[in-house]
């Protein structure tokens, strides 16, 4: 058995590849734990004081090779920029080390903390959970509390920085083991490759004494305010939304987590996109809980989509449906994945199908009636009979299909303080406001200073143009980046030596 050990230990290294040879001394790869089209991560070790910690390190590829991945440079600029400025949050991961192997070298390494697991491996389990905390899948009402708490507050100081993340799903939340006794898990938001900053002056600051809503002690499907009942659907709560100042890309958010704006509408948006990618996050836990009746196998996300190109095609007419040039209409046929979409998000949430609401001026306008948010909110209640009232309340404001109805971060913290009351035993909730420590990022900080002055020429050579022009203003900045690190400053010292 010690001699199969050992063969499989060294066939692990092996399989590593040149990737992860010549690291710093006090790093040691263990194994390939994920990888993506940019990136592959490895679980290591770093000697820090005489003891090892666990840590994942993010190789970055290419990065600094403009002929085979020219934009590169931007994805991990914008990944690091926006991590140093999320730094205070405590469910945000933590990036603690970032090097280069040498300055010739193409590759860029991203060091973070290494997490039991991700959100995804505990609601559908394939091995024995390693969460000591939650030593099983199936979780109380009062834990689910715990979990979304933090999801949420790391939503909150996200948007209080102006982040859009963009990309919120299971397998980007991590859970790690509480380093406090009888504290529960850790929950940390990662993967900002996608994120990005939002317009200045367009967020309206509200802290969290401002939200007063809570769920009426008669359980009826109503919350209050400042003192006032109202139904959900008829009324809005005060609202603290990001807005882009621009229109950006449509289709950057994993397919099982896009809310219906993404799919229709050629519009600006703002932190909703985030907010229903929670709300997706949400329904997918509450099949985790004690009295759902889901065996893992059983549990599937709320909104499932099997299109095998896996990200949305532009629905605006260049690759799906047709656009009326003059008004945006987006046109849809029931062979367009676009359609297919919504079908199964009215299905779900009350409507027999989309094929009456085919075209799309007549699809846009039933999303925004306030038939389409009262039937959703029948149906979510109806499929989450057995969950705590407050829950389903809150996955309610979270699936509006509009996008200024929906729950903001700070609403949803709200909620679940208040839902949290009810409960036998009533979980202590980490309540720091990230308002006053929230870190802004400088306006346009991807943009390099040279894109000005690019107003004339052929669009493909002025784009082509730019991307050289940014992705060598990026790799000049990135350098400056990895000498502010503990490896990167290291190794820039030994350089001067020699």
């Amino acid at each position: 058995m010690a001699a199969a050990i050992g063969i499989a230990e060294e066939m692990k290294q092996y399989s590593l590849g040149p990737t992860w040879t010549g690291l710093p001394d006090s790093y040691s790869v263990r194994d390939i734990i994920g990888s993506g089209s940019f990136s592959k991560v490895a679980a290591a070790s770093c000697k820090v004081e005489d003891v090892q910690e666990l840590v994942a390190i993010k190789c970055c590829t290419d990065i600094f090779n403009a002929n085979k991945m020219p934009r590169g440079a931007l994805f991990a600029f914008r990944e690091i920029s926006i991590l140093q400025c999320l730094s205070y949050s405590p469910h945000v991961v933590n990036l603690r080390d970032v090097f280069r192997l040498s300055p010739e070298t193409q590759d860029l390494y991203l060091v973070f903390d290494q997490a039991e697991c991700d959100l995804h491996s505990f609601i559908h389990p394939t091995a024995p959970f390693p969460l000591p905390s939650l030593p099983s899948s199936r979780i109380s009402v009062s834990e689910l509390h715990l979990i979304a708490h933090q999801l949420f507050k790391g939503v909150q100081h996200m948007h209080q920085a102006q982040i859009i993340h963009r990309d919120l799903k299971p397998q980007n939340v991590l859970l790690f083991n509480s380093t406090e006794a009888g504290a529960g898990v850790v929950l940390k938001i990662c993967d900002f490759g996608l994120a990005r900053k939002v317009a200045d002056k367009q967020i309206v600051e509200v802290s969290d004494s401002s939200v007063l809503a809570q769920v009426t002690e008669d359980g009826d499907n109503s919350m209050a305010t400042n003192g006032e009942t109202y139904d959900p659907v008829d009324e809005e709560l005060p609202t603290a939304v990001p807005k882009m100042g621009r229109q950006l890309t449509q289709s950057i958010l994993t397919p099982n987590y896009m809310c219906p704006q993404f799919i229709l509408q050629p519009e600006d948006y703002d932190s909703s996109v985030d907010l229903w990618s929670c709300g997706c996050i949400l329904a997918e836990l509450l099949e985790t809980l004690e009295d759902s009746g889901k065996e893992p196998d059983e549990r599937s996300v709320i909104f499932a989509y099997t299109d095998k190109r896996g990200l949305m095609p532009d629905p605006f007419g260049r690759s799906s449906g047709t656009t009326d040039s003059a008004s945006g209409n987006v046109s849809l046929s029931e062979d367009d994945p676009a359609f297919d979409r919504l079908k199964k998000i009215l299905t779900k949430l009350g409507s027999e199908g989309a094929s009456e609401y085919r075209d799309g001026v007549k699809l846009r306008q039933y999303l925004r009636s306030e038939v389409a948010e009262r039937k959703a909110n029948e149906a979510l209640a109806d499929m989450y009979r057995a969950t705590p009232q407050g829950l389903v309340c809150l996955l309610q404001r979270l699936l509006r299909l509009k996008p200024e109805r929906r729950a903001t971060a700070w609403e949803a913290v709200g909620l679940l303080e208040s839902s949290a009351r009810s409960l036998p035993a009533a979980p202590s909730f980490c309540t720091v406001d990230p308002s006053n420590q929230a870190k802004l990022l400088p306006r346009d900080f991807d943009s390099p200073p040279e894109d000005g002055q690019m107003l004339s020429g052929d669009p493909d050579a002025k784009k082509r143009e730019f991307y050289r022009i940014q992705n060598s203003w990026c790799c000049t900045n990135l350098d400056k980046i990895v000498e502010e690190y503990p490896s990167g400053a290291k190794q820039n010292k030994i350089s001067h030596r020699t």
